[in-house]
């Protein structure tokens, strides 16, 4: 489920450089896309530490919010800078909210149910994030 929210937001992100005609040769594209995952990966390293000194449930809503505000303003600009700066806000958001929401799951649930729960929330999570961008 993780992948196929992972490529909607690559598709979205091809979709609307179509739709908006923003004419970037394939590097910067590709510069724009590679943002996104190398700041999610290199988030990651933080925000194990994070998790044991601050609020699990600001850490996701920040996550989120960050998540939420790039997806919001990606279609409103058109300059190369600030899509990097998008992207690695989407990044850096989704460093925040997914490791953290696991942990959490892991610390609530029992090993025979962390399975079950963690599957049912990337899907609620999933659909959630489909819907939001209809």
């Amino acid at each position: 489920m993780k992948k196929i929210i992972n490529n909607f937001i690559k598709d979205v992100k091809v979709e609307l450089d179509d739709e908006f005609d923003l004419n970037f040769d394939i590097e910067s594209n590709g510069l724009i896309a590679a943002v996104y995952p190398a700041f999610w990966c290199v988030g990651q390293l933080f925000t194990g530490k994070m998790f044991n000194h601050f609020s699990k449930k600001k850490m996701i809503f920040w996550g989120k919010f960050l998540q939420g505000f790039a997806i919001l303003f990606f279609p409103f600009t058109s300059a190369f800078l600030f899509l990097l700066i998008i992207s690695a806000l989407l990044g850096l958001g989704t460093a925040l909210a997914y490791p953290t929401f696991l942990i959490t799951i892991a610390q609530v649930k029992s090993p025979k149910q962390r399975a079950e729960s963690i599957t049912a929330a990337i899907f609620l999570i999933a659909a959630i994030t489909i819907t939001s961008a209809l």
